[in-house]
């Protein structure tokens, strides 16, 4: 499963900053609240990375078969 960690620690920041939220020292801390913000569907002003880990997300918890496909392959789509 993809695990919210992939997302870059300075996305989670602009997100909870875009969300008038504190940002927490403890980094475990802050990504547990963007998690469950993404869960609950609150929160606004998402970064390009968080709304990709999203798409992940969502898709890795569908049945959908996905095929395998090379950068290069996607890049010329």
């Amino acid at each position: 499963m993809t695990s919210i960690t992939d997302v870059p620690l300075a996305d989670v920041k602009l997100f909870l900053t875009a969300n008038k939220i504190k940002i927490l020292k403890n980094e475990k801390d802050a990504y547990k609240i963007v998690l469950d913000m993404i869960l609950k569907g609150k929160g606004k002003d998402y970064p390009d990375s968080l709304i990709d880990w999203i798409i992940a997300y969502n898709l890795f918890n569908s049945d959908k078969q996905i095929g395998h496909y090379t950068r290069k392959q996607i890049d010329l789509s």
